[in-house]
């Protein structure tokens, strides 16, 4: 039985995803699952109602549930020193080091990605079957608000 948990790190593909950046440098790793949600939303809003569940299909294999776009976006708000309170505290080293990449254009990616992930994810689907879809959604917009302050500032 893997980890389950209604917060960014909580899950076990957001754990292990983490791990991995840890071992890296630069942002290559970090945009991965941001671009993937991203490519997905844009073919979601594109396609007739019709075709969507079949993208849906597709979208949940290719956006691993989406935790790891949680988790990457999490970290970009990190990044931009607004981090959730639970963030890992091994992993503000990787921060500490790497924090010279940030910039808005990150955080609006994102935003739009964690958008995505909370209106149209499996990982949203998944809670809804749950009884803490409330409890996500709280932690999912607060990230969005952080996210958002970063776009403005």
């Amino acid at each position: 039985m893997g980890t389950w948990g209604n917060k960014a790190f909580a899950n076990d593909d957001a754990a292990d995803w983490i791990i991995n950046l840890e071992s890296t440098s630069g942002t290559r790793l970090l945009n991965g699952p941001i671009r993937r949600a991203l490519f997905i939303s844009k073919i979601h809003h594109s396609l007739p109602i019709i075709q969507k569940n079949k993208l849906f299909q597709i979208a949940n294999y290719i956006l691993a549930s989406g935790a790891t776009t949680y988790a990457a976006a999490e970290t970009i708000a990190a990044l931009g020193r607004r981090p959730c309170t639970d963030f890992p505290s091994e992993s503000l080293i990787w921060v500490e080091a790497n924090q010279h990449y940030f910039n808005k254009r990150m955080a609006k990616r994102a935003y739009v990605a964690m958008r995505f992930i909370r209106n149209h994810s499996e990982l949203r689907s998944l809670y809804e079957d749950s009884d803490s879809l409330a409890e996500w959604l709280e932690g999912v917009d607060d990230l969005l608000r952080r996210l958002q302050e970063l776009q403005d500032a």
